[in-house]
């Protein structure tokens, strides 16, 4: 074959790339199978390994996933074969790894552990050999930069396509290898900011999946390896502020792993160290901003660390800490619009800190210093309306700060400067509608705030906000934003109305909705986000035509939205979305449940479980499958046990148990046993109870007392525990009267009132999520 012809194969290939950027997949794979054909003819190798490449790139893009991969797979075997042939062949070198990425990327998308386990099963044979491989050459030319390098990334891709799996072990082997050779490289060329920032993802990622995992030891070791690295490098050029600040990054991997371990003077220890590290510095060049930030992160990273384990005084005296040390920036590198930037987005984040620890004037102080490093921006004539946008965005958080207080009056003041702002950026720039949806967004958080207490108050924000998104609407039919305001608008008024008892006066407001949720789907057909929201809206429809008394309405709608839920969820969406949508058809019918609405909570369930238990047989290991099937079942219980239909409610619970031991067996870390097996025990000693099996009911709720005091000994605070054991008492007592165990039944109740009094006391019920 002639040169002509490879020329040809590398100039099609050369195409592929910009016809996927256009949506044209069908022609792309053509030309990459053209491509391939013609590398076949020519014999030349690494030509078709990167046109079957090009190949799994346009079905990929085409979400034809499982082709994609399949080509993949075939890559691998080809680029594998090539490699091991000649190993010091750099094009050889590249096409494994990138071979090895795609597939890993691949896998991600398909978001199955169990397709990600088979083919990294059927690959190990190519991953050990290649990694063998390198070993041997490098051996002989250890400092060939070149193939150390792509060493390292065939390593790394050989990593991801394990973490896709979930396969802790082969990372664990994998990873102080990856460190080792990374930090090599790193030494070598110490000033590539690339390159350590590579390395701090992938020493991230593995450390939390081994902190996840409760493999402290194995995180402990690969952190060390790192932190040596960045010392050594510290250590040998103490001007290279690349190297001090990845140093100092270090601390916050042993400050969380011993976190993770509730060892908090270990945490701090660690976290002292780096800041002695940055005072040192700071001695020598007492303006080092990037210091003086980490300095501050420091703080913040040590007051999260305490808000975690509930420690909130000691969070927040690290917190303040922080806000000193960013106060003293203010006034530093001002000429520098990036530089205002950092610090200004550095006091929004210090502000959620505070907020998540309740600290509402502290969060309000680094809110307002937001607001005046926006203000000086606007001074200085830089980016003026986005700033202005920044500082409306500003005040809409601290409205929200003060609503969670609740402090309606002030929440309300924020929200109205929000408004003023956009009210004025409207008036100077009227063909601009977003800035009218804004108002109108802003107009729904008023409502919001005055949602149950002030109904009048409430439904005259909306009505305002109404009137702004249909006039917005009507101007612009197919603008987004203008719908999805609307959408929520009516949603609200649906909601407030349906909160007051109005049943009748929300039914046109959610019948809207329908309406508007079933024009985008017809739009696009097929997506699981806009079929759930057209789900969601039949179901609120049966929910108001049950209240109005309804029920052949009501059934209707009902039927709808299971249908349209079930098509949304058996429609070939990858099985993490599945779940996700399951969990929330789940939370649907639990919410009947929880209204004693047992028929309409019924079909719900029945398809979450459907949908669960389809996943667990595709997919026997997949953890979150499970675990869903086996919280559906128990709801299932609940039904039946509602519905007086106890055998069946003891046939779920039964089954519960049986999914519980393939949790443990899959995961015995995650299961939870202790928790849902004593949930389990309340639920069938309640439906023995009810059909007088009372030896029966007896026994599995003594066990389930006994297992409730094995949880309340390792966590007695624990609220959901308390909660527990006061419904087990009480239940206990029920069944102690039935048989005429009349005095210990009070003893029962009695502690299980003093259970709930005390919970009652402590959190009441309406604080808690």
């Amino acid at each position: 074959m002639s040169r002509q012809a490879i020329d040809s194969a590398a100039r099609i290939l050369g195409a592929v790339p910009s016809l996927i950027e256009k949506g044209d997949y069908t022609q792309a794979f053509e030309k990459a199978e053209k491509a391939q054909k013609l590398a076949e003819k020519a014999k030349v190798p690494n030509l078709i390994g990167w046109a079957l490449m090009a190949k799994g790139e346009a079905l990929g893009a085409a979400c034809r996933l499982e082709e994609a991969l399949e080509t993949y797979q075939r890559a691998l075997g080809f680029s594998s074969d090539l490699f091991f042939e000649d190993t010091v062949d750099i094009r050889h070198q590249e096409l494994l790894y990138n071979t090895i990425g795609k597939i890993g990327k691949i896998l991600e998308e398909i978001g199955s552990i169990t397709t990600a386990e088979q083919v990294c099963k059927k690959a190990e044979k190519y991953f050990e050999k290649a990694l063998i491989e390198y070993e041997r050459l490098l051996a002989n030319n250890p400092d060939n930069s070149e193939h150390l390098f792509n060493y390292v990334k065939t390593m790394v891709n050989v990593w991801a396509c394990y973490v896709v799996a979930e396969d802790l072990e082969k990372q664990i082997h994998l990873v102080p290898g990856i460190v080792q050779t990374y930090g090599k490289i790193i030494e070598s060329d110490p000033e590539d900011p690339e390159n350590f920032i590579l390395f701090d993802n992938i020493v991230k990622k593995f450390g939390e999946a081994c902190l996840e995992d409760g493999r402290f030891e194995e995180a402990k070791q690969v952190y060390e390896q790192v932190h040596a690295v960045y010392k050594n490098i510290h250590e040998k050029n103490p001007e290279n502020m690349l190297a001090l600040n990845f140093l100092l990054f270090s601390y916050d991997y042993f400050g969380k792993l011993y976190a993770e371990m509730e060892e908090m003077d270990k945490v701090e220890g660690y976290y002292s160290q780096a800041l002695e590290l940055a005072e040192e510095q700071l001695l020598k060049n007492p303006e080092d901003i990037s210091i003086i930030m980490n300095r501050g992160k420091i703080y913040q990273d040590l007051g999260t660390l305490f808000s975690e384990v509930g420690k909130l005084e000691k969070a927040k005296l690290y917190y303040e800490k922080a806000l000193v040390n960013l106060e003293g920036l203010i006034e530093k590198s001002f000429e520098d619009p990036d530089y205002r930037y950092h610090l200004a987005r550095a006091f929004n984040g210090l502000a959620g800190a505070f907020r998540d620890i309740s600290s509402v004037e502290e969060a309000k102080e680094c809110y307002l210093h937001e607001i005046e490093i926006y203000e000086s921006l606007i001074g200085a004539e830089v980016d003026e309306i986005d700033n202005k946008l920044s500082i409306a965005e500003t005040f809409n958080q601290i409205a929200n700060l003060y609503s969670e207080v609740p402090d309606a009056e002030s929440s309300k003041e924020y929200y109205e400067k929000e408004i003023e702002i956009y009210e004025r950026l409207f008036f100077e720039f009227p063909e601009e509608t977003d800035y009218e949806l804004y108002i109108a967004e802003a107009l729904n958080q008023l409502g919001d705030l005055y949602f149950e207490k002030e109904e009048i108050t409430a439904r005259q924000y909306y009505e305002k906000a109404l009137a702004i998104a249909e006039k917005t609407g009507e101007q612009a039919p197919k603008e987004s934003l203008s719908r999805s305001d609307l959408i929520q608008t009516l949603k609200n008024l649906a909601d407030l109305n349906k909160i007051h008892k109005h049943y009748e006066a929300a039914i046109p407001f959610q019948q809207r909705v329908l309406k508007l949720q079933l024009d985008i789907l017809d739009k696009f057909p097929g997506n699981w986000m806009h079929m759930r929201d057209v789900g969601n809206a039949f179901s609120e429809l049966g929910l108001l035509f049950e209240k109005v008394g309804d029920l052949k309405q009501a059934d209707m709608f009902h039927s709808k939205a299971v249908e349209t839920f079930s098509e949304g969820i058996f429609g070939g969406e990858d099985a993490a979305t599945g779940i996700r949508l399951a969990t929330e058809i789940q939370l649907r019918g639990y919410a009947y449940l929880s209204s004693k609405r047992y028929i309409s909570a019924k079909p719900y369930l029945e398809l979450a479980r459907k949908y669960y238990e389809s996943i667990s047989e595709q997919e026997p290991n997949n953890f979150r499958a499970l675990d869903g099937l086996f919280s559906v079942l128990y709801e299932t219980g609940l039904l039946h046990y509602g519905m007086e239909n106890f055998e069946e409610a003891i046939e779920n619970y039964e089954n519960a148990f049986l999914v519980l031991d393939r949790l443990i067996e899959v995961s015995p870390e995650k299961s939870e046993q202790q928790t849902k097996t004593q949930k389990l025990y309340v639920g069938l000693g309640m439906s023995y109870s009810a059909l007088n099996k009372y030896e029966k009911s007896k026994e599995v709720f003594e066990k389930a007392l006994a297992m409730n005091a094995q949880l309340l000994e390792k966590e007695p605070k624990n609220i959901y525990y308390l909660e527990d054991r006061a419904l087990t008492l009480e239940e206990y007592a029920n069944l102690l009267l039935k048989t005429g165990m009349d005095a210990e039944a009070e003893v029962y109740k009695a502690e299980s009132a003093e259970i709930y009094q005390n919970i009652e006391a402590k959190e009441p019920k309406s604080q808690r999520s």
